[in-house]
């Protein structure tokens, strides 16, 4: 508005320029918006046509008002990169919505590093339109997420950042994410399968614990799940939905445990474990398809769990059934007994 109140009909004529010049005078309105003076960038126009007007603004915008848009860029670049003219008509005729994005474009096209190349390379391979984070986005992915699948899928420099996160966490707990087998994983993307669904995939293939998993090799009887192939299996094995615990597992939040009592006569435990503050706690027990525990087997468990270190809950001591009856009365809700046989009724210490 500050070029038309100068440059009488500049926003009207604007509106008949194509794609190409439009983002041309983003770009050099961006600049302005970034603290370049007018004046200096008047110059930069000066041998394409004589000044009329002392005005720098008024310059610049009889410059914007006159020349084409291939013009308007080797006077601020001094030349055009390959590629850029047609990034900037993908772009289509509105601004990015950040002006420092195209500072970002300019880089990307007039590239310091091989990894500009690549960003420039994936840009060009995307179809159809282009939208401003995807630029952003674009120049923030790790190397190895640096494909048309991703980028297609990956819209601005927040989703680029929380993605670069988390496959940075789930390649530091999965060895066989190497950079070759991501890439080839990323190749091979269908174009209806989300990022989330494909981190999914390779969180399923973990086989590190978190740091914070609990050491349990005092005891032979409890076998800790410490892999994603492993939970299937035992969520196979115990018929219950343990496989699509695999992302809680994997982020630390909860570790399942296995007892394999020595007598084969008593049927195995699963022991869900949540991790809290101040360590895991006891947040249930599980025995084939979700069955209830026997009392004496969940006792037994519970003991060698508390040795492990383990959080068990309970009540204050006092006679069973009186505290029950006055929890009931009272409206104690949740109120359980320990050696309580419906584990999987146990309620949680915190809140998700």
């Amino acid at each position: 508005m500050s070029l038309d109140d100068v440059t009488p009909s500049l926003v009207a004529h604007s509106y008949r320029w194509g794609p190409v010049k439009r983002q041309a005078a983003f770009f050099i309105m961006a600049e302005v918006h970034a603290g370049a003076a007018a004046a200096e960038l008047a110059l930069r126009f000066s041998h394409y046509a004589p000044f009329t007007s002392a005005d720098p603004l008024a310059r610049l915008g009889a410059m914007l008002d006159a020349l084409r848009a291939k013009d308007l860029m080797r006077a601020m670049l001094g030349e055009v990169p390959n590629g850029l003219l047609g990034a900037m008509e993908r772009l289509g005729y509105e601004p990015m919505s950040d002006p420092a994005w195209y500072q970002t474009l300019i880089r990307l096209y007039r590239p310091q590093m091989p990894a500009d190349r690549v960003c420039t390379r994936v840009l060009g391979q995307i179809t159809g339109k282009l939208v401003g984070g995807q630029i952003e986005a674009v120049s923030l992915l790790d190397p190895v997420l640096l494909h048309p699948h991703v980028l297609s899928k990956v819209t601005n420099g927040t989703e680029a950042r929380k993605l670069n996160l988390a496959v940075a966490y789930v390649r530091s707990r999965c060895s066989t994410a190497t950079d070759i087998a991501l890439g080839q994983s990323i190749e091979r993307i269908p174009a209806d399968l989300s990022m989330k669904k494909w981190l999914g995939r390779w969180a399923a293939r973990f086989d590190r614990l978190p740091d914070s998993a609990p050491d349990l090799s005092g005891d032979p009887t409890l076998k800790l799940i410490c892999t994603g192939a492993a939970l299937v299996d035992a969520g196979r094995r115990y018929k219950n939905c343990l496989a699509s615990k695999i992302g809680e597992v994997i982020t630390g939040r909860y570790a399942f445990v296995e007892y394999r009592p020595s007598d084969s006569g008593v049927p195995g435990v699963l022991a869900e474990l949540r991790y809290t503050s101040r360590g895991y706690v006891l947040d249930g027990l599980y025995a084939h398809s979700n069955g209830m525990v026997r009392k004496d087997v969940a006792t037994v468990l519970r003991i060698k769990l508390a040795r492990c270190g383990v959080a068990i809950r309970a009540h204050a001591p006092g006679q069973v059934d009186k505290l029950a009856a006055a929890a009931s009365y009272l409206g104690v809700w949740g109120w359980r007994h320990p050696d309580i046989e419906t584990w999987d009724e146990i309620e949680e210490e915190v809140e998700p």
